[in-house]
């Protein structure tokens, strides 16, 4: 489709026996062949970061399903991936979870001036082996930041031998995504974080 169409992509976890979502969004930066193909793009993109968080997550937390839309403009049907037993994206720590409310906290800014500059993005699953009265210990603090400058700061391009690059943005609202919209700063607080509005779905809000 065309640049700065918007896609929402939807990760659904398992955080031991608790259900939680993640929500992020992609500005396509480079026009893609057909609707169906940005979504399975911006899904593959979801795929790829979570495979490596799960290095650094619980054994108990595991992604089940994925799903992306494109959002603006409107149309499609959603591209869904969903995981069998042995498929899922698990976590690679053997350790007891954290409590999904208790997540790893990152913060996301675009060149926005106001607060729709401004975003977060909880990670549930964080091993209790990971943290010390609910602060980060450096080095998975460090190796998650290194997630971080990976994919969040950075353009991506399609999978396989499909067209279409993306950006991270943060959602400023209504209507196309905007360059001003691609996240240029992200990073990890070093503190886990208590998400209280929309407590069981951890995603980017302000």
């Amino acid at each position: 489709m065309a640049v700065n169409d918007l896609f929402q992509v939807q990760i659904f976890q398992n955080v031991g026996s608790e259900l939680t979502m993640n929500v992020f969004h992609l500005r396509e930066t480079e026009a893609v062949s057909g609707v169906e193909r940005g979504q399975d793009n911006a899904v593959q993109i979801a795929n790829d970061l979570y495979l490596l968080w799960a290095e650094f997550l619980s054994d108990d937390w595991r992604v089940t399903v994925i799903k992306a839309r494109r959002t603006s403009p409107a149309g499609g049907i959603p591209a869904t991936v969903v995981y069998g037993g042995a498929e899922a994206i698990v976590g690679q720590v053997e350790s007891e979870i954290v409590p999904s409310q208790a997540a790893i906290l990152i913060s996301l800014y675009s060149d926005t001036p106001d607060r729709t500059g401004r975003g977060r993005q909880y990670i549930p699953g964080c091993p209790e082996a990971s943290q010390n009265e609910g602060q980060l210990l450096e080095a998975p603090y460090n190796a998650n930041h290194t997630v971080i400058e990976t994919f969040y700061e950075s353009e991506h391009n399609a999978l396989g031998a499909g067209t279409g690059k993306y950006r991270f943005i943060v959602h400023g609202g209504g209507g196309s995504p905007l360059p001003e919209w691609d996240v240029k700063v992200a990073f990890i607080h070093p503190n886990l974080a208590t998400q209280r509005r929309r407590r069981n779905f951890p995603g980017f809000g302000s």
